[in-house]
């Protein structure tokens, strides 16, 4: 996103992490509104979209 001030309550934010790339993100979040962001602390289990 080329301006975070568009962010709203519920987009997720994709963060590579070091062996991830943008495309292929190894963290997601969500943004929760006021400068806020949530991850999970211990994920446990994977999702992966088709494709």
């Amino acid at each position: 996103m080329s301006d975070p001030a568009l962010m709203l309550p519920g987009d997720l934010v994709l963060i590579p992490g070091s062996e991830g790339t943008l495309l292929n993100p190894r963290h997601v979040g969500m943004y929760l509104g006021r400068g806020s962001s949530s991850t999970p602390r211990r994920p446990t289990t994977s999702s992966r979209s088709p494709g």
